[in-house]
């Protein structure tokens, strides 16, 4: 139980809100013995865009909506109403007005995973304890090693289970025409139907949603999905923290392991059917290095931005001349929050400080593992690694 009386805070576009949030919220306010929990809208993230530009007053509507009957909830319109685009400035807002409460910032675990990219995230950290939710895929290890980089005493881990859905997913189901009953709130429900939101014919699809709906349609495993929406979301934050773009970014994390599942003999046959010259270290594993390739090759075909084909195109084995936006995916592919490999930590804060030296980290890495197993590196790969040691001479 808390040792003061503690308000929750769970941000969020809400875009739209649905069960996973306010389950959430349930074993927060259980778990810590909350006063009350606060859901508080984003006004503009800096951390993603809102998907489909709906309107900030109707994404709050829907999360009153979402909250009704639950005196445990309250909506607050702080971020909306000030323009408050960082979750340490509305803490801090939030303490002002709730003088004599202490704070919890409520998130999922990757909130925690990318706890070093955040904006502040000492600032964060004095105003509030930091709790967080499991998402599926999540490593326990990578959780634990962050709770304990980031201070017992200021992290809690909610033993809830992992629900798996997201807004993206209530978004892509009503743009198919598929039913969301009992994955949101029935006035939410009503509100989105009434107001003709998210639906297909309701206006020209982002290219985001359209990589969700070809994401949905491949059926991937769940490990693999999730490993997608994890790459998607750190891709995002490496484009924004070095300049590339942010949706081009998400948009290549989501697609670009659209094949990894496929039968070795799949994959060559599609790589052949797209007119892809196969090399011989290619031809011997070819779900593992030419899954990215024959990706980009759909993805490409699909009708997306080039720069996202080409940065799936080399996501696996890098290359001479990469782009930013080649190089985030690249790094984030290797880093996202479900990864818990030994030394990716510090590699998640390297790419921070420098995308360059990150992706060299990770090249050289790489090349260690396939000479352990006695395997020719690619020469794409050694040529990725000449060009990157050559910025740091």
């Amino acid at each position: 139980m808390a040792a003061e009386p503690t308000i929750g805070v769970l941000g969020g576009s809400f875009n739209p809100p649905h069960i996973a949030h306010l389950a959430i919220a349930s074993d927060a306010c259980a778990r810590l013995g909350l006063e009350q929990v606060l859901f508080v809208p984003a006004a503009a993230p800096p951390h993603k865009d809102i998907a489909g530009d709906v309107p900030a007053a109707v994404r709050l509507q829907m999360t009153r909506l979402a909250i009704e009957g639950d005196a445990r909830f309250a909506v607050s319109a702080a971020e909306i109403e000030l323009g408050l685009r960082y979750t340490s400035d509305t803490l801090a807002e939030l303490a002002r007005r709730h003088r004599g409460r202490a704070l919890a910032f409520i998130g999922g675990s990757d909130t925690l995973l990318q706890f070093e990219a955040w904006h502040e995230p000492a600032t964060i950290l004095e105003l509030a304890r930091l709790v967080v939710a499991p998402r599926p895929g999540d490593d326990p290890r990578a959780i634990e090693r962050a709770v304990e980089r980031w201070g017992q005493g200021r992290v809690v881990v909610l033993s809830s289970a992992a629900l798996g859905v997201s807004s993206s997913m209530i978004r892509w189901r009503v743009a198919s025409g598929q039913p969301i009953r009992y994955l949101v709130p029935a006035g939410v429900e009503r509100f989105i139907a009434e107001h003709d939101l998210y639906r297909s014919g309701s206006g020209l699809m982002s290219e985001r949603q359209r990589a969700e709906r070809m994401l949905m349609a491949r059926g991937l495993s769940a490990r693999l999905e999730a490993h997608c929406r994890g790459t998607s979301a750190q891709a995002e934050l490496l484009a924004r923290r070095w300049g590339a773009s942010p949706d081009a970014a998400a948009v290549a994390g989501l697609l670009h392991d659209l094949c990894r599942e496929l039968p070795r003999q799949e994959v060559l046959d599609l790589a052949r059917k797209h007119g892809l010259e196969i090399d011989a270290i290619e031809e011997d594993y070819p779900v593992q290095l030419l899954h990215a390739r024959v990706a980009a090759a759909q993805v490409a075909e699909a009708g997306f931005d080039p720069a996202v084909a080409q940065a799936i195109a080399r996501h696996t084995l890098g290359g001479p001349g990469m782009s930013v936006l080649d190089t985030c995916l690249f790094v984030a592919d290797a880093t996202e929050p479900g990864r818990s490999w030994n030394g990716v930590d510090d590699v998640r804060r390297q790419a921070v400080e420098s995308l360059d030296d990150a992706a060299l980290t990770l090249v050289e890495r790489d090349l260690e593992r396939l000479r352990a197993h006695g395997r020719s590196p690619h020469p794409l790969m050694l040529a990725f690694l000449e060009e990157r040691r050559g910025r740091q001479a």
